[in-house]
């Protein structure tokens, strides 16, 4: 495991050309509706896996040539958010300060949450999910692609992240750690540094 800044972990992300497999936890706020809903503010850890890399418009192109139809989709910027001068990040429209990764999920995304299933909390304690569903806001299922297999991306603000596996190297966000996990990091490498000085003098 690697402990890295977020800012280290973008620039190792902006690294990858091609579609490439990449999972990670994330803490997001649960989107849900307002009215008369007493678990506003709850939050979710989630276990996510997915492809980087891809270009939406030639997936969805792609799977309109299997599906026998014309090869004919435009894609539409992302409501709310721009490109980057990266294919991997978008950030928000109205003023340019947070940045989302984009994600194209995995089918067996539901294999492993079932391993590893959503957390939810609300004020710092951990709650039911199921109390949440009611107020949950419906995910939309794209409908300009013409598809028939919609071709489903997500965006994930990329301050959400906690931890990310990339090229079978876990990459651990040293902005998220508790003030414990970052005393015994220090006192890592303090030990790491050490051995390496003795073995410097030794040799």
């Amino acid at each position: 495991m690697k402990y890295v800044s977020r800012t280290e972990l973008a620039e190792q992300i902006k690294t990858i050309t091609g579609a490439t497999f990449v999972k990670f936890i994330a803490e997001t706020e649960v989107r849900m509706n307002k009215t008369g809903n007493p678990y506003l503010g709850a939050t979710k850890i989630a276990h996510v896996s997915g492809n980087l890399g891809c270009d939406y418009e030639s997936v969805v192109n792609g799977e309109l040539g299997r599906e026998g139809k014309a090869i004919d989709f435009v894609s539409q910027p992302p409501k709310g958010k721009v490109h980057t001068d990266n294919k991997h990040f978008l950030t928000d429209e109205k003023t340019g300060t947070k940045t989302y990764l984009i994600v194209y999920p995995l089918k067996k995304s539901q294999e492993r949450a079932e391993a590893e299933p959503t957390k939810y909390y609300l004020n710092g304690q951990e709650i039911d999910g199921e109390l949440l569903v009611p107020f949950m806001v419906k995910t939309s299922v794209p409908k300009s692609q013409g598809t028939d297999k919609p071709i489903i991306y997500r965006t994930y603000g990329f301050d959400s992240i906690h931890s990310l596996t990339l090229l079978k190297e876990e990459y651990r966000v040293t902005e998220c750690l508790t003030e414990q996990e970052k005393t015994a990091v220090e006192q890592e490498q303090e030990a790491a540094w050490q051995a390496h000085e003795l073995h410097e003098l030794l040799t």
